[in-house]
């Protein structure tokens, strides 16, 4: 493989990223120095150093801010067809399926969110409320996690009060503290449910082991907060 190259960090400040095709929110990308042959080593890199993987979303706004980022080939927490997305090696546009036991450098990020949909303003206040959910997850605070949710939540189908909500996530994060590692989160108002919904891909990492799946949330009511979300096409990742 090709040695390292390109800055040790790049800034990317919150805003609409034309790399990326999405608003992300602000973070840091930091070369970990570097390689894995495998995704999940490199997410233990970054979580050594309080970080996560970056996704592909944060990836591609860190290259349209130094493009030097391309010149090495990196693992990225994004998903597809059972095998994680690869960028760079050969500029910014570079990207495939990383093959089994290839060595690829690590870049660690922030916990971020890139959202995609119409406006800024719609698409800067639904990041905002991502984020917020990322990081009690990520923190495994079950009383910030709750205090996102409104009074009745639907999880996965079967209601639950606020307080039930707090107490199974206060519960589960006891036995099983779990990273989220978004990628994009394709949001839309859905005025006649009088709220929007997201739905995101994203990479989870628990007990040690990762999967990619796809959270659906939706948030509503006149506080506009989580009534219901839902988990599916849960995959275990090698």
């Amino acid at each position: 493989m090709t040695p390292a190259s390109g800055p040790t960090a790049v800034s990317v400040p919150q805003g609409d990223s034309a790399a990326a095709g999405a608003w992300v929110s602000a973070f840091v990308l930091r070369a970990s120095g570097g390689t894995a042959t495998s995704v999940l080593e490199a997410y233990r890199v970054c979580r050594s150093t309080q970080t996560v993987l970056c996704s592909e979303a944060q990836w591609q706004a860190a290259c349209g801010r130094d493009a030097s980022l391309g010149g090495s080939s990196s693992w990225t927490a994004r998903i597809r067809d059972g095998h994680a997305v690869r960028r760079g090696g050969r500029g910014c546009g570079d990207a495939g399926l990383a093959n089994a036991g290839e060595s690829l450098h690590v870049v660690c990020c922030d916990p971020g969110v890139a959202t995609v949909g119409t406006s800024e303003a719609f698409l800067h206040a639904t990041n905002d409320k991502l984020r917020a959910y990322q990081s009690a997850i990520h923190a495994s605070d079950a009383a910030r996690a709750a205090a996102l949710v409104d009074d009745t939540l639907w999880f996965d189908g079967k209601p639950m009060t606020r307080a039930g909500y707090e107490h199974a996530a206060l519960t589960y994060f006891r036995q099983h503290p779990q990273t989220l590692m978004y990628d994009r989160c394709d949001v839309e108002v859905r005025k006649e449910e009088d709220g929007w919904r997201a739905v995101c891909g994203l990479l989870m990492a628990k007990d040690d082991r990762l999967f990619s799946l796809e959270h659906t949330l939706f948030f509503g009511g006149p506080l506009g907060k989580i009534q219901r979300l839902g988990e599916d096409h849960v995959r275990p990742v090698e």
